[in-house]
């Protein structure tokens, strides 16, 4: 399926900016460019049907909420290593 040619123009325009936002959010540049990258993918599976007056805010939420989930997965996944009541040096 074909894609319009302004979405290929709102890539070349916006992506350099996507990929700086995104990295401030995520904390590192490989981050960054993992989330802008999902975040263009969901908006190209989604171009027929979204009617944006502003491509770039609907962009900088689903970064921000792409990176939201991801945190949450990791926080729900942490174990904590040891036993805080029990003094290991001790044992």
């Amino acid at each position: 399926m074909a894609r319009p040619d302004a979405f290929d123009d709102l890539c070349r325009e916006r992506s350099a900016d996507l990929v700086h936002f995104a990295t401030l959010v995520a904390g590192s540049r490989q981050a960054g460019q993992d989330l802008a990258q999902d975040a263009l993918l969901e908006m190209w599976r989604r171009w027929d049907r979204l009617e944006l007056a502003d491509p770039s805010a609907y962009l900088h939420t689903v970064v921000i909420r792409r990176q939201h989930r991801l945190r949450q997965r990791f926080w729900n996944r942490e174990v904590p290593a040891a036993d805080p009541g029990r003094d290991e040096t001790t044992a």
